[in-house]
């Protein structure tokens, strides 16, 4: 079975929230109720970082779960402010074990490796170096966070292409000096630039996609 790509969950998201935005503000449904329950969106979105990390990026998405987990039990009338207070130790009880497993953990040497790309963040940041000899491009997505990418060890397969999402966060790839870099994307307020000085072009890379208040970086 073919898998989702992040762009592709991240942009249902949108468009089911949006949906009940219009029919909240037509006035079609009533969605006051649905609403108490928005928080539970940021839940899953902090356990689908955690999963598409493979569990290598910790602390952000746990936090985002706890805290919105709060929330929503809080907004629900399960729990109350003076439980919230006496729970924030847990705060730092989480960033502290995501400090120790950053360090324990070694990287995933697969990940240097493969040949196609799909990196999502949501207030985490991400770095991946690519070694692969037939990298096909991909999809970059970060939202109110930061994604490094490395191919300067990488080799090309025809010309591939990486579709960028970024909204509200920084993106910044690193190529080899004779790499072509087509930069095919959308911008709303948003900085999108190829920094590298002119060489002789021997590969062509596409970079497509859609920036919003964000940055994107083509470095070498």
């Amino acid at each position: 079975m073919k898998k989702v790509s992040s762009q592709i969950f991240l942009g249902i998201i949108i468009i089911v929230v949006g949906i009940f935005l219009l029919l909240r503000s037509t006035g079609i449904i009533d969605m006051g109720s649905i609403f108490r329950f928005l928080p539970s969106i940021f839940i899953l979105i902090g356990i689908y970082s955690l999963i598409k990390s493979r569990f290598r990026n910790i602390t952000e998405p746990l936090l985002l779960i706890t805290i919105f987990t709060v929330i929503q039990l809080w907004i629900l009338n399960i729990i109350t402010l003076g439980n919230i207070l006496s729970w924030w130790p847990l705060v730092l009880i989480i960033i502290g074990v995501g400090i120790i497993l950053s360090r324990l953990r070694g990287p995933l040497k697969e990940e240097d490796i493969q040949e196609k790309l799909d990196i999502f963040t949501f207030f985490g940041e991400v770095k991946r170096n690519i070694k692969s000899n037939n990298f096909q491009g991909g999809d970059i997505t970060a939202v109110f966070g930061e994604i490094n990418l490395d191919l300067r060890d990488a080799a090309l397969s025809e010309t591939p292409r990486i579709n960028v999402v970024s909204l509200f966060a920084e993106v910044n790839i690193k190529v080899p000096a004779e790499w072509n870099v087509n930069l095919d994307t959308q911008q709303i307020l948003a900085d999108v630039q190829d920094k590298r000085k002119e060489s002789p072009v021997k590969e062509e890379l596409i970079i497509g996609g859609l920036a919003i208040f964000s940055e994107v970086n083509i470095r070498n």
